[in-house]
């Protein structure tokens, strides 16, 4: 998009660009279904590779390069600017930066390939990665009367929240998943497009949680009482041993 048209779409209008007055452009670095320590070995190649030559094209402003391990905001590279907002009237000097810190993301990554990303299967991970297999045997652990959120079985298997969206899809497309109707969406709603294999919606869910014990709010959202913690499925599904058994 041109600058001046970015600078005048409701892009450049919004609530936080305006109260703040400043621009914020990211670069995220996420792959939900592996390690967390992967994304931060990708986003840290990237900075080895390119941070020179896409600083280049914001000189005046420092990129700040994130990689930590500790949150689901921490593989990315920004720029913040402040004072360009609407209320400092630089939409389209802030449209500009926002266009060359892309522009200088977008070139420099179309010159890697496979050979410059890190083997999936060479990261040390404290947990795992969400594949089917992780995924299900999570969700076996989810006993009846309790729910649990796409992001908290994601917590489980990676870490971090940040393979909600794969372990949506895989309770969605696995045949035989356990129980998938107490894997619920943030908060303890049920996602509009959930459905059972025997063609159940929503209400489908709802009356099996009920079924099993759980209450629900008058907004529609499972009961937090009934939530299962994050620790308790981890020691679940990987019980800690205890000194004298056998490994």
């Amino acid at each position: 998009m041109p600058p001046e048209e970015l600078a005048g779409s409701k892009l450049g209008r919004g609530p936080v660009l305006a109260a703040r007055n400043r621009l914020r452009a990211v670069l995220f670095v996420r792959a939900g279904q592996v390690p967390a320590e992967y994304n931060i070995e990708v986003l840290e190649g990237i900075r080895q590779r390119h941070g020179e030559a896409i600083q280049q094209a914001v000189p005046d402003l420092p990129i700040e390069w994130h990689a930590r391990g500790d949150n689901d905001r921490s593989d990315y590279a920004r720029i913040t600017a402040e004072g360009h907002g609407y209320l400092d009237g630089k939409p389209q000097e802030a449209a500009e930066l926002a266009i060359r810190f892309a522009t200088a993301c977008l070139t420099a990554l179309q010159q890697d390939d496979e050979t410059d990303l890190p083997d999936p299967d060479q990261i040390e991970s404290a947990t795992g990665r969400a594949d089917t297999a992780t995924i299900s045997a999570i969700a076996a652990c989810i006993n009846p009367g309790e729910w649990a959120t796409y992001g908290d079985v994601s917590t489980v298997a990676t870490g971090t929240s940040s393979a909600a969206m794969a372990v949506g899809t895989i309770a969605a497309r696995t045949p035989d998943f356990p129980n998938p109707h107490r894997i619920l969406a943030s908060k303890g709603t049920i996602p509009r497009t959930w459905a059972s294999p025997d063609g159940g919606g929503p209400q489908t869910c709802r009356q099996r949680l009920e079924d099993e014990g759980v209450s629900f709010l008058p907004d529609g959202r499972a009961a937090p009482e009934h939530r299962v913690s994050v620790e308790a499925l981890r020691a679940r599904w990987r019980p800690p041993t205890t000194s004298g058994e056998d490994s």
